[in-house]
């Protein structure tokens, strides 16, 4: 009997653990309507924004389903508000026929824990201290994170994402997992919720 109760136990200790990560993945609970959230999507494997895949969705398509909308609608470019307190730019492709980057900006900040529980483990983290900011690499988006502590956790303060153009190739900057460009910059990988001392000696 002891032995069933601590197996138990163990199994019940391990369900709580499993919960608690999950939690902090996620970062704090946010509505169903949150568009902060929700807006970060995949469409057909791909990462998307509102439905809209960079460089697959027309740009006619797009200026089409926000043309009932509230949203500033141009020739080059389509700006839609978020709820709460967040706002989507969207420009057309330098192949002037698809959707090319998209832009989402966050006033309220998203936490951190769900841009990775939506894209998984990012390919490259660059770190610039002087301006306490952080930006988590993927092939297809930038994610720029305010460091608000020595610390990175799921909670950190997501403030912007910017959704790659695949049809724009920067000659300077080929690769997307790290920065050449910006002086001081730090560059290494994502060693999860870790001290920020361990990133800046793992470059």
């Amino acid at each position: 009997m002891p032995l069933l109760l601590l197996v138990a136990a163990a199994r019940l200790a391990g369900l709580c653990a499993l919960l608690c990560l999950g939690a902090g993945m996620l970062g704090h609970a946010l509505l169903p309507d949150d568009a902060r959230a929700t807006s970060l999507q995949t469409c057909g494997g791909a990462a998307c924004a509102l439905g809209i895949t960079p460089g697959s969705t027309s740009w006619e398509a797009a200026y089409r389903a926000f043309s009932g909308t509230d949203g500033q609608l141009s020739a080059k470019s389509i700006v839609v508000r978020l709820r709460p307190r967040a706002e989507a730019a969207l420009y057309v492709s330098v192949n002037r026929v698809h959707v090319g980057r998209i832009a989402l900006s966050f006033m309220e900040p998203l936490d951190l824990g769900w841009v990775l529980a939506r894209y998984g483990t990012p390919c490259g983290v660059s770190i610039y201290r002087g301006a306490q900011m952080l930006t988590l690499r993927y092939p297809f988006l930038l994610a720029n994170v305010n460091l608000t502590g020595e610390r990175l956790d799921s909670r950190l303060p997501v403030t912007s994402i910017q959704y790659k153009d695949p049809a724009f190739e920067m000659a300077i900057q080929p690769d997307m997992c790290v920065d050449p460009v910006t002086d001081l910059a730090v560059n290494t990988d994502w060693h999860g919720f870790a001290p920020l001392w361990h990133y800046l000696l793992s470059q």
